[in-house]
């Protein structure tokens, strides 16, 4: 096998990894989505994209407005789920989300994490970390 074969072959490996991983990460999403209305949450945004960041699910719930953020992972193996860059991207995509919609100026903030290994693994972290300056 030539060397522009194997390169090709291998770029054809990693794009069907990440293409499983994406789709992976928006079947978490939808069933996080569902996990969360069946905890009485009512589901804001999905997908909540800025120039300055994006935001996975958006959620309401007895006066707080709640951003979470969902990590798909199949395995056990979770060493620094986000970054410190990631944190800064989403507490800045929460702000904006609030200087947009002042109907929630009255409300609680806050951002939560959840880790979806299965629909019937899903660990959720509330106040995972403060809003990043």
């Amino acid at each position: 096998m030539l060397l522009k074969e194997r390169s090709e072959k291998s770029f054809r490996e990693k794009n069907k990894f990440k293409l499983h991983s994406h789709k992976f990460g928006l079947f978490a999403e939808v069933i996080v989505c569902i996990y969360l209305t069946l905890k009485g949450y009512k589901i804001c945004e999905r997908r909540y994209k800025t120039s300055v960041g994006e935001v996975d699910i958006i959620a309401a719930k007895k006066g707080n407005i709640v951003f979470l953020e969902v990590k798909a992972r199949a395995d056990k193996n979770i060493s620094e789920v986000v970054s410190k860059n990631q944190m800064k991207r989403i507490s800045d995509a929460a702000r904006h989300y609030i200087a947009k919609n002042r109907q929630f100026a009255e409300y609680n903030y806050r951002i939560d994490l959840i880790i979806f290994r299965s629909a019937l693994a899903i660990e959720h972290t509330e106040n995972s970390w403060e809003f990043y300056s």
